[in-house]
């Protein structure tokens, strides 16, 4: 068990540092840019600021997938997919200013990518593939991505939301000693604590941006088409531990929607505040 969490604590370490340097570039382009004034600049800050989120967690997270792919922890077939998927899904952030889109557009975006991702990594974890499961996860797909989208609205709790995902895959993962199950999450894990850094930051903030939260979203769905597949393994007894795991933003998120409801369905004026607003 050692040894294991050993070797996996690599991938974390090589995302957490890469995901950290690759903000402070941004953030230096960024602030070059804005010193320099011109429309033009302003533009490019813009972009930047807009795409950095995505990026970032894309770059940390690829990295250490590639590293743990070489230790033949995951298999060649499903990271490659995965990647691609991710770096189209880049390019279209990029280019196409998806955070101008509006709700029709851009659930026809989410849509296109959830199909794109349930069609090639349901035949690998589901043993059952029909219209039924295919419906099923293109369902959980688009719901991953529009509870991260409607917690993005919060924020921070978007991305404590998906990191508190992947700490409870990970611990999952080194318990029922599934590699690839903890590989995968603690890759990822190392790359949200770096970003979660600049993202809690007022003077240095990077927003997580629409493209990160189809990034976030997606990459949830993936593990859960995972667990999904799992049919042999009893989770029952985390039910506990993960209520313990995801109290803070649930909590989170509770607070800031219940207030607004009491706000308008009883006329009150209460101060919307979040739970980390007071850390």
């Amino acid at each position: 068990m050692f040894d294991s969490l050993l070797i996996l604590f690599l991938p974390f370490l090589l995302s957490f540092v890469t995901s950290f340097l690759l903000s402070n570039v941004f953030l230096n382009n960024a602030n070059n840019l804005k010193l320099e004034g011109t429309f033009s600049s302003r533009m490019k800050r813009k972009r930047i600021s807009q795409g950095a989120g995505s990026i970032i967690l894309f770059c940390g997270g690829s990295l250490s997938l590639c590293f743990i792919v070489a230790l033949g922890f995951v298999p060649h077939p499903i990271f490659v997919k995965i990647l691609l998927l991710g770096v189209v899904l880049l390019a279209v952030g990029y280019r196409a200013n998806i955070s101008n889109l509006n709700n029709n557009k851009f659930f026809l975006l989410t849509l296109s990518f959830a199909i794109l991702l349930v069609g090639l990594l349901l035949p690998h974890f589901l043993k059952i593939i029909g219209i039924t499961g295919f419906t099923l996860g293109l369902i959980f797909t688009l719901g991953c991505v529009y509870l991260v989208r409607a917690l993005n609205l919060l924020e921070r709790t978007a991305i404590m939301f998906t990191i508190s995902v992947c700490l409870f895959g990970s611990i999952l993962g080194v318990y029922t000693e599934d590699v690839v199950l903890s590989a995968g999450n603690f890759s990822v894990l190392g790359s949200l604590l770096a970003f979660a850094y600049f993202n809690f930051s007022e003077s240095r903030n990077i927003k997580l941006g629409v493209a990160g939260e189809l990034l976030v979203g997606l990459s949830i769905a993936s593990q859960g088409l995972y667990l999904f597949g799992k049919q042999t393994s009893d989770y029952s007894s985390f039910l506990p531990f993960a209520f313990l795991i995801f109290l803070y933003p649930v909590c989170d998120a509770l607070q800031y929607f219940g207030s607004i409801a009491i706000n308008k369905i009883f006329g009150k004026n209460i101060k919307v505040c979040q739970i980390h607003e007071h850390f």
